[in-house]
């Protein structure tokens, strides 16, 4: 009855019954057999755990561990990552998981902790985050304020995007800012490169991570399910936007 409920949920529900429909379309269609046979390979490959883990493990493995810098930072740096409105806890999960390990650290150190995102909504990412901070922390008698020395909340929400977050965030600071950046892990790459070109000196510290430590295959890694779908896709999508750096070639 287990292997019976993994294949029914592989090959059932989607993705997998598309793949199925497109498999029997190679099979009956009079024309386009090959062009369906390789979409339903194609969909079947980025749909399973196997190439998922190919696909992103060379973006999380170099940050699995955090080298804390030698001399305290400046401040931590946390990338917006989106937010649902209308509801109290309004930043998405990714989001939420960088905003703690963010507020975490940058309460150990004792420096500000910036917030940069502000995304196409009408509810900005760092009003987002705002929000979120003062609903799971209030109930505490935790109160995050934003003036002051050492630990506060920054809020940058202007930018679109990770090369709007370092330009953007960059001009808060003066000669060259030491700071811990936070983001997903599979994010980190992007990041960081943006931020050093800004002219900041970074330490990534990673968070939600996608992916298990490594560990030994099992016949369910080749089972296809839309969450390695998606994972394939962010990890499709970071290689794109690690492409598109080929224009810090031109000045800011």
């Amino acid at each position: 009855m287990f292997i019976l409920s993994k294949l029914f949920t592989a090959f059932v529900l989607p993705p997998g019954i598309f793949i199925l429909v497109l498999l029997g379309a190679a099979i009956w269609a009079k024309r386009f057999r090959f062009f369906f046979f390789c979409c339903a390979i194609a969909l079947y490959s980025l749909s399973t755990p196997f190439l998922a883990s190919k696909l992103l493990s060379p973006l999380e493995a170099p940050y699995r561990v955090f080298n804390a810098p030698l001399q305290a930072p400046d401040a931590v740096i946390v990338l917006g990552g989106g937010v649902i409105q209308g509801q109290p806890l309004s930043l998405t999960s990714d989001g939420l998981k960088r905003a703690l390990a963010g507020a975490g650290l940058a309460k150990t150190y004792d420096v500000p902790l910036v917030y940069t995102g502000g995304g196409d909504k009408q509810l900005t990412e760092a009003q987002g985050f705002a929000q979120s901070l003062e609903a799971i922390f209030t109930p505490f008698g935790i109160v995050f304020s934003e003036k002051g020395e050492g630990f506060r909340i920054i809020l940058e929400d202007r930018s679109r995007d990770t090369y709007e977050n370092a330009v953007l965030t960059r001009a808060l600071f003066h000669d060259t800012p030491r700071v811990v950046l936070v983001t997903s892990a599979y994010h980190m790459k992007r990041g960081v490169t943006l931020f050093e070109h800004a002219g900041f000196e970074v330490a990534p510290y990673a968070t939600d991570f996608k992916l298990d430590a490594p560990r030994e295959s099992s016949w369910q890694d080749y089972f296809p399910s839309f969450g390695n779908l998606s994972r394939s896709y962010l990890a499709l999508h970071e290689y794109a936007g690690i492409l598109s750096l080929i224009r810090l070639w031109k000045p800011f």
